[in-house]
């Protein structure tokens, strides 16, 4: 905090005229937080926030900022898909008309639907009274659900980025095995054991297999000497 006073310090000070009257001020902003300070040569009126405060001040954003954000963001995605479901159902009453159906009560028939003539005369007719946000009241009674659905979404969101993080730091901690180790493996040996082959049928005739000829041992015959 010494620090931004020393930066206010050194700060020059600013006119600013005012609708009603005129003050002098300085500011200083830093990585550290901001220091501000304000006079109409009556009163003086200083302000000072470190990184801390100012996180926690931007905390209203959660309530308010950030879901408007995301219900803006909603509601567009709704207003794509509502226009290309029209543009389909252009499709299939031309389908129909095409194959002989005709509209049995004419003050139902409409024209078909262009995106950008309609955008243009919501933006003159419409825009002004949807604007109005008057005490709140509209906001609070009519988009309840879709900001209870947006911060909803948003917490379920922040807490799948918490998990994701945790599981990645859980995991870069475990081993695995990398490709250059799997490269690096030793193959295995084949197997020694030869294929074993189905063993040859022999052609058989008509009279039925062919016999294969036995050959018939000789006898080893003893040795005769002179006298025997």
């Amino acid at each position: 905090m010494e620090g931004l006073e020393q930066g206010l310090l050194m700060q020059p000070w600013a006119w600013l005229q005012l609708a009603e009257n005129s003050l002098l001020a300085k500011a200083s902003i830093s990585k550290q937080g901001y220091a501000l300070l304000i006079s109409d040569l009556q009163q003086v009126w200083h302000e000072q926030a470190d990184t801390l405060v100012v996180s926690q001040r931007a905390k209203v954003s959660q309530h308010l900022i950030r879901p408007l954000m995301g219900m803006s963001l909603a509601l567009q995605c709704h207003g794509k898909e509502l226009a290309t479901l029209l543009r389909k159902k252009d499709l299939e009453i031309q389908a129909y008309q095409e194959s002989g159906a005709v509209l049995s009560r004419s003050r139902l028939k409409t024209e078909p639907f262009e995106e950008n003539s309609f955008l243009e005369q919501f933006m003159v007719e419409k825009l002004p009274e949807a604007c109005t946000v008057g005490d709140g009241r509209p906001f609070a009674m009519n988009l309840q659900s879709v900001y209870v659905a947006v911060t909803r979404q948003q917490i379920q969101a922040g807490q799948k980025r918490r998990g994701s993080g945790e599981t990645q730091t859980s995991c870069s901690t475990s081993p695995q095995r990398t490709d250059s180790q799997l490269l690096n493996q030793p193959e295995q040996p084949a197997s020694s054991t030869p294929a074993l082959s189905e063993p040859e049928q022999e052609p058989t005739g008509a009279s039925g297999p062919t016999q294969r000829p036995q050959l018939a041992k000789s006898k080893r015959k003893k040795p005769r000497g002179l006298f025997s």
